[in-house]
């Protein structure tokens, strides 16, 4: 008989990206969006440029409902007008399935994981599903071989 070992991801510090794509507080709606697009993120984090303090957070979401839905011009909106002040955050030590449960009742795309007040990470809900498909690609291959 041969086992796998099982997956030893547990937190969310394991899953999450550390890529963190960050916008000032004065970026038009329209610059937000243009430097979404070139990093092809889906979400962009407001920092205080003086302290590097979480403000906000802006998404595609949020482009749709508080901008064109609307009518408000992207090129003279200030994305802090329309971004989600104060964002809810995860620690990177927190249990994946507690994250997960977060951002279903919350109905969360992207959320901001930070060390105490420090920035490390985003985890979206593609990082979610990767980890899904992972957890389910190893319980099936693991059974075949029981």
């Amino acid at each position: 008989m041969c086992r796998l070992p099982l997956i030893e991801l547990n937190t969310i510090g394991d899953i999450m990206s550390k890529d963190i794509f960050t916008v000032g507080p004065t970026s038009t709606v329209q610059q937000t969006v243009v430097a979404m697009v070139e990093a092809q993120a889906a979400a962009a984090l407001i920092v205080d440029p003086e302290n590097g303090n979480l403000l906000g957070v802006f998404t595609e979401r949020d482009l749709v409902r508080r901008v064109i839905g609307k009518d408000l011009d992207p090129k003279t909106t200030i994305v802090t007008d329309v971004m989600t002040p104060d964002p809810v955050c995860c620690k990177p030590s927190d249990e994946i399935k507690t994250v997960a449960m977060l951002m279903v009742d919350r109905k969360f795309r992207n959320l901001p994981i930070k060390d105490g007040k420090t920035l490390v990470g985003m985890v979206s809900i593609l990082d979610m599903l990767k980890y899904l498909a992972e957890i389910y690609q190893h319980s099936v291959f693991s059974s075949q071989f029981i």
